[in-house]
Protein backbone atom coordinates (compact mmCIF):
# COMPACT_ATOMS: atom_id res chain seq x y z
CA UNK A 1 0.00 0.00 0.00
CA UNK A 2 3.06 2.85 1.09
CA UNK A 3 4.59 1.65 -2.57
CA UNK A 4 1.11 2.32 -4.11
CA UNK A 5 0.84 5.76 -2.68
CA UNK A 6 4.44 6.76 -3.24
CA UNK A 7 3.70 5.77 -7.07
CA UNK A 8 0.99 7.71 -7.24
CA UNK A 9 2.37 10.56 -5.65
CA UNK A 10 5.41 10.74 -7.82
CA UNK A 11 2.66 10.82 -10.24
CA UNK A 12 1.51 13.90 -9.25
CA UNK A 13 4.39 15.98 -8.59
CA UNK A 14 5.65 14.82 -12.28
CA UNK A 15 1.88 15.76 -14.06
CA UNK A 16 2.68 19.17 -11.47
CA UNK A 17 5.95 19.74 -13.07
CA UNK A 18 4.93 18.98 -16.36
CA UNK A 19 1.85 21.84 -15.90
CA UNK A 20 4.30 24.14 -14.53
CA UNK A 21 6.88 23.85 -17.90
CA UNK A 22 3.89 23.92 -20.31
CA UNK A 23 2.77 27.36 -18.45
CA UNK A 24 6.26 28.80 -18.43
CA UNK A 25 6.41 27.74 -22.12
CA UNK A 26 2.93 30.07 -22.65
CA UNK A 27 4.35 32.89 -20.66
CA UNK A 28 7.61 34.16 -20.02
CA UNK A 29 8.36 36.31 -16.94
CA UNK A 30 10.55 38.77 -18.45
CA UNK A 31 12.45 39.62 -15.02
CA UNK A 32 14.32 36.11 -15.17
CA UNK A 33 15.31 36.29 -18.87
CA UNK A 34 19.32 35.76 -19.71
CA UNK A 35 21.67 35.16 -22.14
CA UNK A 36 20.51 31.71 -22.99
CA UNK A 37 16.95 32.19 -23.21
CA UNK A 38 15.83 29.67 -26.44
CA UNK A 39 13.67 32.81 -28.44
CA UNK A 40 13.04 29.57 -31.43
CA UNK A 41 11.73 27.11 -28.47
CA UNK A 42 9.50 30.08 -26.86
CA UNK A 43 7.60 30.64 -30.09
CA UNK A 44 7.23 26.91 -31.76
CA UNK A 45 4.01 25.89 -29.92
CA UNK A 46 2.73 30.07 -30.84
CA UNK A 47 4.05 29.82 -34.42
CA UNK A 48 2.83 26.09 -35.23
CA UNK A 49 -1.02 27.44 -33.61
CA UNK A 50 -0.83 30.37 -36.04
CA UNK A 51 0.00 28.38 -39.28
CA UNK A 52 -2.52 25.76 -38.61
CA UNK A 53 -5.11 28.20 -37.60
CA UNK A 54 -4.51 30.34 -41.11
CA UNK A 55 -4.31 26.51 -43.40
CA UNK A 56 -7.95 26.11 -42.13
CA UNK A 57 -10.57 26.97 -44.84
CA UNK A 58 -12.75 29.98 -43.53
CA UNK A 59 -15.69 28.35 -45.41
CA UNK A 60 -15.61 25.09 -43.54
CA UNK A 61 -15.53 26.48 -39.68
CA UNK A 62 -18.44 27.31 -37.87
CA UNK A 63 -18.72 30.64 -35.48
CA UNK A 64 -17.71 28.85 -32.25
CA UNK A 65 -14.75 27.26 -33.70
CA UNK A 66 -13.55 30.46 -35.20
CA UNK A 67 -14.28 32.24 -31.94
CA UNK A 68 -11.89 29.65 -30.28
CA UNK A 69 -9.04 29.87 -33.26
CA UNK A 70 -9.50 33.63 -32.47
CA UNK A 71 -8.43 33.30 -28.77
CA UNK A 72 -4.72 33.04 -29.63
CA UNK A 73 -2.36 35.77 -30.66
CA UNK A 74 -1.05 35.23 -33.98
CA UNK A 75 2.82 35.00 -34.49
CA UNK A 76 4.89 35.41 -37.47
CA UNK A 77 8.55 34.23 -37.94
CA UNK A 78 10.77 36.62 -40.15
CA UNK A 79 14.30 36.52 -41.69
CA UNK A 80 16.33 39.44 -40.67
CA UNK A 81 19.73 40.17 -43.13
CA UNK A 82 22.68 42.82 -43.73
CA UNK A 83 22.26 44.78 -46.72
CA UNK A 84 24.55 47.31 -48.17
CA UNK A 85 22.71 51.16 -48.01
CA UNK A 86 22.26 52.52 -51.21
CA UNK A 87 23.69 55.61 -51.03
CA UNK A 88 27.15 54.58 -49.48
CA UNK A 89 28.92 51.16 -50.12
CA UNK A 90 30.66 51.24 -47.20
CA UNK A 91 27.37 51.51 -45.05
CA UNK A 92 25.31 47.99 -43.77
CA UNK A 93 22.23 47.57 -42.28
CA UNK A 94 20.05 45.11 -40.59
CA UNK A 95 16.48 44.97 -41.52
CA UNK A 96 13.76 42.28 -42.53
CA UNK A 97 14.44 40.14 -45.83
CA UNK A 98 10.35 40.52 -46.80
CA UNK A 99 10.39 44.65 -46.05
CA UNK A 100 8.91 46.59 -48.87
CA UNK A 101 12.42 48.21 -49.39
CA UNK A 102 14.46 44.82 -49.07
CA UNK A 103 12.18 42.47 -50.42
CA UNK A 104 13.53 43.02 -54.21
CA UNK A 105 17.71 43.30 -52.50
CA UNK A 106 19.74 40.42 -52.70
CA UNK A 107 21.54 40.56 -48.62
CA UNK A 108 24.83 39.94 -47.76
CA UNK A 109 24.04 37.60 -45.48
CA UNK A 110 21.56 36.06 -42.71
CA UNK A 111 21.86 37.96 -39.30
CA UNK A 112 19.00 36.66 -37.73
CA UNK A 113 15.35 35.83 -37.06
CA UNK A 114 12.40 37.77 -35.59
CA UNK A 115 9.19 36.54 -34.25
CA UNK A 116 6.42 38.91 -34.10
CA UNK A 117 3.54 38.92 -32.90
CA UNK A 118 0.79 40.34 -35.25
CA UNK A 119 -2.64 39.79 -34.17
CA UNK A 120 -4.05 40.06 -30.58
CA UNK A 121 -6.31 40.98 -27.86
CA UNK A 122 -5.12 43.63 -25.07
CA UNK A 123 -8.09 42.48 -22.87
CA UNK A 124 -7.34 38.64 -23.21
CA UNK A 125 -3.85 37.69 -24.33
CA UNK A 126 -1.00 37.47 -22.09
CA UNK A 127 2.55 36.51 -23.59
CA UNK A 128 4.66 38.13 -20.84
CA UNK A 129 4.32 39.44 -17.15
CA UNK A 130 7.03 41.77 -15.50
CA UNK A 131 6.30 42.38 -11.96
CA UNK A 132 2.39 41.57 -12.33
CA UNK A 133 2.56 44.26 -15.63
CA UNK A 134 1.17 41.63 -18.44
CA UNK A 135 1.81 41.90 -21.82
CA UNK A 136 -0.07 41.14 -24.90
CA UNK A 137 1.98 41.39 -27.68
CA UNK A 138 5.82 40.56 -27.67
CA UNK A 139 8.41 40.65 -29.99
CA UNK A 140 11.65 38.91 -30.03
CA UNK A 141 14.52 38.47 -32.25
CA UNK A 142 17.46 35.62 -32.08
CA UNK A 143 21.05 35.49 -34.33
CA UNK A 144 20.97 32.94 -36.75
CA UNK A 145 22.80 30.74 -34.34
CA UNK A 146 20.02 31.13 -31.92
CA UNK A 147 21.48 33.76 -29.74
CA UNK A 148 18.79 35.50 -27.37
CA UNK A 149 19.63 39.60 -28.92
CA UNK A 150 16.46 41.39 -27.88
CA UNK A 151 13.17 41.56 -26.49
CA UNK A 152 9.99 44.34 -27.34
CA UNK A 153 7.33 43.54 -25.17
CA UNK A 154 4.60 46.55 -25.61
CA UNK A 155 0.57 46.82 -24.27
CA UNK A 156 -1.73 49.73 -24.39
CA UNK A 157 -2.86 51.03 -20.90
CA UNK A 158 -5.03 53.96 -19.34
CA UNK A 159 -3.80 54.10 -15.90
CA UNK A 160 -0.48 55.65 -15.15
CA UNK A 161 0.20 53.39 -12.12
CA UNK A 162 1.31 50.44 -14.27
CA UNK A 163 3.98 53.17 -15.69
CA UNK A 164 4.66 53.86 -12.10
CA UNK A 165 4.87 49.86 -10.98
CA UNK A 166 7.34 48.90 -13.89
CA UNK A 167 9.71 51.74 -13.24
CA UNK A 168 10.07 51.68 -9.19
CA UNK A 169 10.63 47.85 -10.57
CA UNK A 170 13.29 48.69 -12.69
CA UNK A 171 15.42 51.36 -10.69
CA UNK A 172 15.43 48.85 -7.52
CA UNK A 173 16.55 46.22 -9.94
CA UNK A 174 19.11 47.85 -12.38
CA UNK A 175 21.05 50.89 -12.99
CA UNK A 176 19.35 54.04 -14.10
CA UNK A 177 20.97 54.83 -17.57
CA UNK A 178 20.24 57.33 -20.55
CA UNK A 179 16.81 59.12 -20.72
CA UNK A 180 15.14 60.69 -23.49
CA UNK A 181 12.41 62.96 -24.63
CA UNK A 182 11.23 63.21 -28.35
CA UNK A 183 9.78 67.07 -28.86
CA UNK A 184 7.62 66.31 -31.10
CA UNK A 185 5.84 62.98 -30.39
CA UNK A 186 6.40 63.21 -26.51
CA UNK A 187 7.71 59.69 -26.52
CA UNK A 188 9.78 59.46 -23.37
CA UNK A 189 12.44 56.48 -22.78
CA UNK A 190 13.96 55.83 -19.82
CA UNK A 191 17.10 52.96 -19.84
CA UNK A 192 18.46 50.53 -17.39
CA UNK A 193 21.49 48.37 -17.49
CA UNK A 194 23.33 45.37 -15.86
CA UNK A 195 26.41 43.50 -16.90
CA UNK A 196 24.76 41.59 -19.83
CA UNK A 197 21.40 43.81 -21.03
CA UNK A 198 20.35 47.00 -21.94
CA UNK A 199 16.66 47.15 -20.41
CA UNK A 200 14.30 50.25 -22.21
CA UNK A 201 11.22 51.73 -20.88
CA UNK A 202 9.03 53.52 -23.57
CA UNK A 203 6.22 55.40 -23.25
CA UNK A 204 3.88 57.91 -25.20
CA UNK A 205 0.28 59.01 -24.57
CA UNK A 206 -1.93 58.79 -27.22
CA UNK A 207 -5.55 60.05 -28.09
CA UNK A 208 -7.95 57.40 -30.11
CA UNK A 209 -11.48 58.16 -31.04
CA UNK A 210 -13.82 55.37 -29.79
CA UNK A 211 -17.14 54.93 -30.60
CA UNK A 212 -20.04 53.04 -28.44
CA UNK A 213 -23.41 52.67 -30.30
CA UNK A 214 -24.90 55.96 -31.24
CA UNK A 215 -22.04 57.72 -29.02
CA UNK A 216 -18.37 58.43 -29.70
CA UNK A 217 -15.48 60.44 -27.45
CA UNK A 218 -12.17 60.50 -27.15
CA UNK A 219 -10.02 58.44 -25.34
CA UNK A 220 -5.89 59.27 -23.72
CA UNK A 221 -4.13 56.08 -23.94
CA UNK A 222 -0.40 55.17 -22.89
CA UNK A 223 1.54 53.11 -25.20
CA UNK A 224 4.26 50.77 -23.54
CA UNK A 225 7.24 49.18 -24.35
CA UNK A 226 9.67 47.43 -22.73
CA UNK A 227 12.46 46.04 -24.52
CA UNK A 228 15.67 44.03 -23.04
CA UNK A 229 18.77 44.29 -25.55
CA UNK A 230 21.54 41.99 -25.15
CA UNK A 231 24.89 43.80 -24.75
CA UNK A 232 26.58 41.65 -26.45
CA UNK A 233 25.26 42.97 -29.65
CA UNK A 234 26.14 46.54 -29.37
CA UNK A 235 29.52 46.11 -31.94
CA UNK A 236 27.27 44.57 -34.56
CA UNK A 237 24.76 47.31 -34.03
CA UNK A 238 26.58 50.26 -33.87
CA UNK A 239 28.48 49.13 -37.26
CA UNK A 240 24.76 48.74 -38.61
CA UNK A 241 23.03 52.22 -37.92
CA UNK A 242 22.71 51.47 -34.07
CA UNK A 243 19.05 50.22 -34.98
CA UNK A 244 17.03 46.69 -34.65
CA UNK A 245 13.55 45.52 -34.29
CA UNK A 246 12.48 49.42 -34.38
CA UNK A 247 15.05 50.63 -31.77
CA UNK A 248 17.60 53.01 -31.23
CA UNK A 249 20.78 52.98 -29.54
CA UNK A 250 22.73 55.04 -31.31
CA UNK A 251 23.43 56.95 -27.55
CA UNK A 252 25.62 54.04 -26.99
CA UNK A 253 27.72 54.75 -30.00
Amino acid sequence: MKKLNNIILLSVITLSLSSCSAQEEKIVNLANITTNFNVAKFYNQKLKTTNETLAKDPKKIDKEEASKLLDNPFIVKDTLCYFKDGQSSDRIYIDSKSGWTTKKLKPIKTFGYAYKTVAWSEETDTIAVLNTVYFPKVDMIESEDGDFVMVKASKSEMKQAVIDTLERFLKSKYKVGKASKSDFSGEKISDYQNEDFIYRLVKMEKTYSVSAGEKSYFEKRLEIDFVIFNKKYLPIIKETGSRIGGENFEAYN
